[in-house]
């Protein structure tokens, strides 16, 4: 009788061990981020964000990671979508003319306060240009215009389209990472929203480390 209840003693520590372990695991995979079975894994990584700057919840996400710098080894983007809407096709073009110029960085937070508060047209090159103009004043006009025709801008639309079918984005702000690793936005630790921040930032530099 003694040796039975030793050994059910032993069998509860050891469960209990295992518990307390479990619980000490920051980032939990299928809770806080799952990985594809259909992605193969980026040859590097990566962290891509998939937007629209017409999208509020997006405009929040932004301003969490506004100052977020992963190491120099990570690539990390900002992917317009377009889910077959007009408007949307328009802003895929306007970021990618942004992004061919490389002013889409200083210019993102701007251009959700065209698009959400001010509610201004860009849609087409002239409308752009004088955007630009009015934000960036060292940017030429003309620079803008040309970019927007840029057969770059047109193969960026491309891309943006291919990897947000590759994906099935169906729903914004999504984060994919390395290729194979979608985020569970949801699902951020923490009891305010600094500390879900703060969980967020971590997550990302976990995973890419």
């Amino acid at each position: 009788m003694k040796i039975r209840y030793f050994l059910l003693l032993i069998t509860i520590a050891l469960l209990t061990a295992g518990c307390s372990e479990k619980s000490d695991v920051k980032f939990v995979e299928g809770k806080h981020y799952i990985v594809s079975k259909i992605h193969q894994p980026a040859a590097n990584p990566q962290i891509i964000k998939f937007v629209s700057f017409a999208c509020p919840a997006c405009r929040k996400i932004e301003e969490v990671l506004a100052d977020y710098k992963p190491s120099d080894d990570v690539t990390y983007e900002r992917f317009q979508v377009r889910f077959g809407n007009a408007s949307y096709d328009q802003l895929m073009r306007a970021y990618s003319t942004l992004r061919v110029l490389n002013i889409h960085d200083k210019l993102a937070e701007q251009l959700f306060v065209a698009i959400q508060d001010e509610r201004t047209f860009l849609g087409d090159r002239h409308s752009l240009a004088i955007w630009v103009a009015k934000h960036l004043p060292e940017v030429n006009m003309e620079v803008v215009k040309n970019a927007y025709l840029h057969e770059k801008t047109a193969e960026l639309v491309a891309m943006y389209y291919a990897a947000e079918q590759k994906y099935k984005i169906t729903s914004i702000p999504t984060i994919w990472v390395n290729g194979n690793i979608l985020l569970n936005l949801k699902n951020l630790e923490g009891e305010t929203n600094e500390e879900k921040e703060l969980f967020l930032r971590d997550l990302l530099d976990h995973l890419t480390g």
